[in-house]
């Protein structure tokens, strides 16, 4: 799997606000302590603590000792938080450079990052040592019952609080790469996990005039993603993409129209709102991802 890296120094920077998922759209970054984790022998381990197991160790080892563990946290409104990274801060040295962490035992190509999945929205970082033998039924409901009933986004394990440390996983469910922050003496000063929320979407544009004739809408973006968009047969003002993710569209008028799109993974559908002949449809059609970047704080 490879996936572009959030930028992670401005996760745990002194910014405040970030670029949102629309042009003026502000979140605010908020860095916020989870606890601190004793390694025993220096060994680290990362996963999904819920369905995955405790077990994940990764290869680098560090000095043992105990260090705080911190959370890049993303507010998009009030009431709605999102977990960005977690962060193991291994020393107050800057970090020059960032390098995949990977696992005992295993390589990872160049296309390929090491990352472990998530099928219970819950990530940790544990000591290396430590963390496998609260793998059992009965810590695992422990655990459990601590995130469903304890509510926010962070909680040490119940069993050992100082051994394994579980936290929201950004959107939910996925893959995730762990990354060491590599100092100028080439020592490990950070441990990071990136949960994606600090990537955004690339979008790519073309616009045609309304009304489209019947049939497909020819253009590269379409072409180059896989995708068709066609005008119905049988609904003159309804449009179908199919091939993948569904584009985005929106009729230029005066006053912008968003057209919502209806359907799933594969085949989407579009119901054009009313619109005066010669109105131009924009189609956008996402290329790619990028990090966010920080904005003027709010």
């Amino acid at each position: 799997m490879k996936s572009i890296r959030s930028d992670l120094d401005l996760a745990f920077s002194s910014t405040t606000a970030i670029e949102g998922d629309s042009p003026d759209e502000i979140w605010e970054l908020a860095r916020h302590p989870a606890g601190a984790l004793r390694l025993e022998d220096g060994r680290v381990a990362v996963g999904d603590p819920l369905t995955g197991g405790l077990h994940g160790v990764l290869a680098r080892r560090v000095a043992p000792g105990s260090y705080p563990v911190d959370l890049a946290i993303v507010s998009l409104a009030p009431d709605h938080q999102r977990v960005a990274a977690a962060r193991l801060l291994l020393s107050d040295r800057p970090v020059v450079r960032w390098e995949p962490a990977e696992f005992e035992g295993s390589t990872s190509s160049a296309q390929d990052q090491p990352a472990y999945g998530v099928d219970a929205g819950t990530g940790f970082i544990g000591c290396g040592a430590r963390s496998p033998a609260l793998d059992t039924e009965e810590d695992g409901e422990a655990l459990l019952a601590a995130v469903l009933e304890g509510g926010g986004l962070a909680h040490p394990h119940p069993s050992a609080p100082d051994a394994a440390l579980t936290f929201t996983s950004g959107w939910g469910d996925g893959m995730y790469v762990s990354w060491w922050g590599i100092d100028d003496q080439g020592d490990a000063a950070a441990l990071v996990t990136d949960f994606e929320v600090l990537t955004c979407a690339i979008w790519e544009r073309f616009t045609v005039t309304l009304p489209l004739p019947w049939g497909k809408v020819h253009h590269p973006l379409l072409a180059n993603r896989g995708l068709t968009l066609s005008r119905s047969l049988w609904r003159s003002n309804t449009l179908v993409c199919a091939g993948g993710a569904p584009a985005h569209l929106r009729v230029l008028t005066p006053e912008v129209l968003a057209v919502p799109a209806a359907g799933s993974w594969g085949r989407w559908t579009y119901a054009l709102p009313p619109h005066p002949a010669g109105a131009a449809l924009e189609v956008a059609v996402r290329t790619g991802n990028r990090a966010r970047r920080g904005v003027s704080p709010l």
